[in-house]
């Protein structure tokens, strides 16, 4: 092999590394929570898929993302959501709800509310919490999807609004979500719920099968 064909070589095997590299870079970002997601999302009758969907639009499974709202974390769980679980839970402090949750490694005795919702673990508790609290209050409805997802990003008196506009019209079946999606007058919510309904009909992947995968990422 002359000097050229191996540098060629070696070109080959150095892109190929590359690209390998980030594949899996990308592929153990996208499914590091995998296993969590399905085991909390359990705890509440929500599809995993679904849970996925939300973190993947909320955070891009950053658990320290922050929004200028004051979001903050997987699921972007505001101050608003810990307010209303509080009152619902009548669990006034989140130290004391989640011990488990909270690292060994902390040093503080009490972290502070914003501190606690970078908790994967914890911030998803509550996310899915509140998503199963909208998935409750809209389950007469033959698709609530569109509603719960607008209510989780805008809020549910917003949420509200939109279904109100399109409750004194015949609807026929299988057009109830195209009408509320018409409805939503936030573009940034429209585009919310849209992308998610889209993600969720399209994730074919499985979760379980990325557990043994996101466990060799996760040991090393």
């Amino acid at each position: 092999m002359n000097r050229n064909k191996f540098l060629a070589a070696i070109f080959i095997a150095f892109i190929f590394l590359v690209i390998t590299v980030s594949y899996f870079g990308y592929y153990h970002h996208i499914h590091q929570y995998d296993a969590m997601i399905v085991r909390i999302a359990s705890r509440y009758d929500l599809d995993p898929v679904l849970v996925r969907s939300v973190v993947y639009e909320e955070s891009y499974f950053k658990k320290d993302a922050r929004s200028s709202a004051g979001a903050i974390g997987l699921m972007q769980v505001t101050p608003i959501i810990v307010k209303e679980w509080t009152r619902v839970t009548s669990q006034a402090d989140l130290n004391k709800a989640f011990p488990s949750s909270i690292e060994k490694r902390s040093k503080k005795k009490r972290l502070t509310e914003e501190e606690l919702l970078a908790y994967p673990e914890i911030n998803l508790q509550l996310g899915c919490w509140y998503l199963d609290q909208l998935m409750k209050r809209y389950n007469e409805l033959e698709d609530p999807l569109p509603i719960v997802l607008a209510g989780y990003n805008a809020g549910p008196s917003n949420a509200q609004r939109w279904q109100q506009l399109i409750s004194n019209k015949k609807i026929a079946k299988n057009t109830y979500r195209e009408l509320y999606i018409g409805q939503i007058d936030f573009p940034e919510t429209k585009r919310y719920v849209n992308n998610i309904l889209t993600r969720y009909k399209n994730d074919n992947l499985s979760i379980d099968q990325t557990e043994q995968v996101t466990s060799f990422f996760n040991q090393n």
